[in-house]
This record gives C-alpha cells, sequence and structure tokens, in this order.
C-alpha cells in the first residue's frame, strides 16, 4: 500500500466507516473478550472490494428488504490486522482518530497483558469508545 491508499482509506473510514471496540460475553467465559474493528459500509462494492484487495480484511454482501434500497457491502479488519491498518491511516484521520488511539491502546493491552489485572484498563477503553461512538446529538 502507499500513500494515496492510505490517504484515501482514511477519507472513507472517517465518512462510511465505523472504528469500534467489540465486547463479547459467552456462556461459561468469566471475563469479556475485547476485540478490536474497523467497518465499512457502502452501497458500491468497488469499494469494499477495493479495501479488501489493498489491505485484506472480508467483505459480506447484504440484500436489502426494501426494494427501493440497493443491497449493502461491508469491508471488516479486526485485531492485528486492524491495529496495522489504523496505524497506517492515524496521520490522515480528520474525525476518527481518537476512536483510532483507543483501538490501538486495546491492542496494546491484549498483546502484552495479563487479563487479570488488565481485565479494568480493556473495560475502561471500551466504555470510552463506546462513547465517542453514540449516536444522535450529545
Amino acid at each position: 500500500m502507499n500513500r494515496d491508499d492510505l490517504i484515501y482509506a482514511a477519507g472513507i473510514v472517517d465518512g462510511e466507516g465505523q472504528v469500534t471496540i467489540d465486547k463479547s460475553i459467552r456462556p461459561r467465559m468469566v471475563n469479556p473478550s475485547y476485540s478490536v474493528y474497523v467497518n465499512v459500509y457502502n452501497t458500491n462494492r468497488d469499494l469494499t472490494d477495493h479495501l479488501l484487495r489493498v489491505f485484506g480484511g472480508s467483505t459480506s454482501h447484504s440484500v436489502s428488504k426494501n426494494p427501493k434500497h440497493k443491497d449493502e457491502h461491508k469491508w471488516t479488519i479486526y485485531g492485528n490486522s486492524a491495529v496495522d491498518f489504523l496505524s497506517g491511516i492515524k496521520p490522515f484521520l480528520k474525525l476518527k482518530s481518537k476512536q483510532a488511539d483507543l483501538c490501538i491502546s486495546l491492542q496494546e493491552v491484549i498483546n502484552g497483558g495479563n487479563l487479570r489485572y488488565d481485565k479494568p484498563i480493556r473495560e475502561e477503553l471500551y466504555k470510552q469508545i463506546s462513547d465517542l461512538n453514540k449516536r444522535g446529538a450529545i
């Protein structure tokens, strides 16, 4: 990937993307699991295919239930790959730079940490990004 790809991707993520931390609690798990995700949703498949080709990850397609609406395409990257992607586009992000910082911090904790001691840190990062990503008026 080159600088132009990173700049383009940053604009797409700022406008059409979601930079988030997922928290999942499964039966028999003592502690929740936290994961870094970047998603881009768009009705143009060429866009999600381009992101897949340049940055990896995966794509999916959802058929609209409303015949007046276009189908939706989604590009996803997660974990260490998402952090590598975010680290590359971070200098060019205008709106989601704080979310990128939180995701990078979480992955550093996950990669080098001890869940017993890091659980409060992981939860705090999750709460902070949830607050940043809330919809509606603040």
